[in-house]
C-alpha cells in the first residue's frame, strides 16, 4: 500500500515534487527570510522556504517513506552490512555512477563494497545527497573525498579539497597534513599536494616531532627540498 503525506496525495506525488523543487533551488538561507530580487521583473519578491524543504528531505531520508532503492553497503573483509533505505530519484539526480547501477540493477536491492573508512562515513554521503551540507572532521575528509569521487559527486568533491586546503593549521591528536599529502600524491591533486607540501616545509620542526612524519610515503630531504 502506497503511504500518503496529505489526505489523498500519494507519498510518491509528494517525493517527486520535493525533489523537483530542491533540483531548480540554487541558494539556501536561514527559515522563510524576504529576499529582494533586483534582477526579477515587475518588483516581484522571493519567498524562500529552504530549509523548510531540506529537513523534509532529512526526514525522508531517515523514515525510508516510499523508499524504491535499498543500498546495502558491505565493509570488504568483513561481515558488516549497513542498509540504507534510499529513493532513485535523488540518487540518480546527484551521481551518475548511481544512475548507471540503478539502470543494470535486477531486483531492489543494490550491493556496495567499501573499505572500513569509507563504509563508517556512507550514511553522511548518502545524507548530502539528500540535503546538500555536510559536517566533516579532519579524520573522515579522505574518506568521504573518496566517496565523492568515486561516486562522481563533484561538487561534494571540490569541497573536501578546498576543506583539506584551508585545515591543514587545524589541530589533530595525530596529525594529518602528511596523511592528506600521500593521499593527494596518490589521487595525482597537484594543488592540494603542494598546499600540504609548503605547510610541512613551514612547520617542519612541530611536523618532525609528531608521529605522522614516518608514514610520508617519499624521502623526506627529498620531500622537502623543492619547497624549502
Amino acid at each position: 500500500m502506497v503511504r500518503s503525506c496529505e489526505q489523498g496525495i500519494p507519498a510518491r506525488v509528494c517525493v517527486g515534487t520535493l525533489l523537483l523543487l530542491i533540483h531548480f533551488h540554487s541558494a539556501t538561507v536561514t527559515g522563510a527570510a524576504l529576499k529582494q530580487e533586483a534582477a526579477l521583473d515587475n518588483g516581484a519578491t522571493v519567498l524562500n522556504h529552504s530549509m523548510s524543504l531540506v529537513q523534509r528531505m532529512e526526514t525522508l531520508l531517515a523514515m525510508g517513506n516510499s523508499s524504491d532503492v535499498t543500498l546495502r553497503v558491505q565493509t570488504v573483509n568483513t561481515d558488516e552490512v549497513k542498509v540504507i533505505q534510499a529513493h532513485s530519484l535523488v540518487l540518480t539526480m546527484q551521481s551518475d555512477v548511481f544512475e548507471e547501477m540503478l539502470l543494470l540493477r535486477n531486483n531492489s536491492a543494490v550491493i556496495l563494497k567499501e573499505t572500513p573508512d569509507c563504509a563508517a562515513v556512507f550514511d553522511k554521503f548518502v545524507r548530502y545527497l539528500y540535503c546538500g551540507d555536510i559536517s566533516v572532521r579532519l579524520d573522515q575528509a579522505i574518506s568521504l573525498h573518496k566517496l565523492a569521487s568515486k561516486y562522481h559527486v563533484w561538487g561534494l568533491q571540490q569541497g573536501l579539497t578546498q576543506y583539506m586546503t584551508q585545515h591543514l593549521s587545524s589541530e589533530s591528536p595525530t596529525g594529518h597534513v602528511v596523511g592528506w599529502y600521500n593521499y593527494a600524491l596518490q589521487i595525482g591533486d597537484m594543488a592540494l599536494r603542494d598546499s600540504c607540501l609548503q605547510y610541512l616545509s613551514w612547520n617542519l620542526s612541530s611536523v618532525l616531532q609528531s608521529g605522522e612524519w614516518g608514514s610520508i610515503s617519499e624521502d623526506p630531504a627529498s620531500l622537502l627540498a623543492p619547497a624549502l
